[in-house]
C-alpha cells in the first residue's frame, strides 16, 4: 500500500506497474492473470452493479483507498461493499495493491473501515510511505 499526500506519485507508480505487468503477460503469452487497476469509488459502483464475487479472485490495484463512501443503500439494505471485498480478499489471500492518502490508524477507525478490516489491512499490506509534496504542475 503506497501511502502519502495527494499528488506525490502513488497512483502513477502503481498504474505504470500495472501497465508493464499486463504488457509483459500479453506479449509473451504468459499464463498469468492481468492486473486490474481501479479507483475505489469505481470499484464500489461495480460491486453494487455486478457482484462482489466478480472481484474476489483477480489481482487488483485499488487506487485511493478510503475515498469512497463507506456505506451504500441498495433497495433499503445498507451495504459496505469495499469492506466486504477486503474481508474476502484477505481470507483467500488474493494479490492486492493499493494507494491511500490515509494512515493505517485512520483507515482502521470507525469512520472508515473499522478495527476488524483495519486488522486485515495490516495483514494484507506493507504500508510504504511515498514522501514529498505534490508533483503536479
Amino acid at each position: 500500500m503506497l501511502q502519502g499526500k495527494y499528488g506525490c506519485g502513488k497512483s502513477v507508480i502503481l498504474e505504470t506497474y500495472s501497465m508493464l505487468h499486463n504488457h509483459i503477460v500479453v506479449n509473451y503469452s504468459l499464463r498469468l492473470p492481468l492486473l486490474t487497476f481501479i479507483q475505489s469509488i469505481e470499484l464500489q459502483e461495480q460491486i453494487v452493479k455486478q457482484s462482489i464475487k466478480a472481484f474476489t479472485q483477480r489481482p487488483m490495484i485499488i487506487d485511493e483507498f478510503g475515498r469512497e463512501s463507506k456505506t451504500v443503500q441498495d433497495f433499503g439494505n445498507i451495504l459496505r461493499p469495499v469492506s466486504e471485498l477486503l474481508s474476502l480478499r484477505g481470507d483467500i489471500g488474493t494479490l492486492t495493491h493499493g494507494t491511500t492518502n490515509f494512515t493505517l490508524e485512520t483507515l482502521s477507525s470507525a469512520e472508515f473501515y473499522g478495527g476488524m478490516i483495519g486488522d486485515r489491512l495490516r495483514m494484507m499490506f506493507n504500508f510504504i510511505p511515498v514522501l514529498g509534496e505534490s508533483r503536479r504542475k
